[in-house]
């Protein structure tokens, strides 16, 4: 099911993403100039990284130790990486979505 992407300007240069469920506000500067440019263009990488991990939902839905073989997708792959560390055993990758998606 295809979301609506919007990128809205906010003030002092920051952008908010919104697609779906996601909502985001990225910005960055250099020193204390604004680069809103830059901040919209994370933006739309964050929709791309959103949409592969929709792609992966099957697997990434699943407890992390049930999924078999290495991911090739590195989104993925951090998301396992990261429930696996927590060690809860019921975890799913799917827990780590926002985490990832920010940290990409």
């Amino acid at each position: 099911m295809p979301y609506q992407k919007i990128i809205s300007p906010l003030p002092g240069g920051a952008v908010m993403a919104e697609c779906g469920p996601m909502r985001l506000v990225i910005s960055g500067s250099v020193g204390e100039v604004p680069q809103q440019e830059t901040a919209v263009r994370a933006a739309q990488e964050s929709f791309e990284y959103l949409e592969r991990i929709a792609r992966l939902r099957d697997v990434l839905g699943q407890r992390h130790h049930d999924i078999s073989g290495e991911l090739e997708d590195l989104l993925a792959r951090h998301m396992v990486e990261s429930v696996s560390a927590v060690g809860d055993r019921d975890l799913t990758p799917m827990a780590a979505v926002a985490g990832v998606i920010a940290d990409a």
